[in-house]
């Protein structure tokens, strides 16, 4: 199981400011963001194999996090996001994963 990312975000305009407070010996931060308003596509029918693996990956598409920027550890661990959707930081150790993710309005 992942651990648990420290991370302060608040409102900035109509932006969100979000800095990171890294882990020991951390090495990446991924910033991530998912859009607000994605709906489950719509189904095609018959289910076949190949329709089935269409619908599959229209939804895999749809819910998938896009990456906003990666951070090293020499980075400061800070930024700003005017995107609405759900904000997903992942950092990483040699040892450990963090998460942090928020629903930003």
């Amino acid at each position: 199981m992942p651990e648990t990312l420290e991370c302060r975000i608040e409102p900035q305009g109509e932006a969100w400011r979000w800095h990171v407070e890294k882990p020991k010996d951390a090495v990446t931060l991924y910033v991530e963001i998912r859009p607000a308003g994605q709906n489950m596509p719509y189904i095609q029918f018959p289910l076949e194999k190949v329709s089935a693996e269409k619908n599959l990956q229209l939804a895999n598409d749809t819910f998938a996090f896009n990456p906003v920027k990666e951070l090293s550890a020499n980075q400061n661990w800070e930024g700003t996001i005017n995107t609405p959707g759900i904000l997903r930081l992942v950092a990483f150790t040699p040892q450990d994963i963090y998460v942090f993710a928020r629903k930003i309005e």
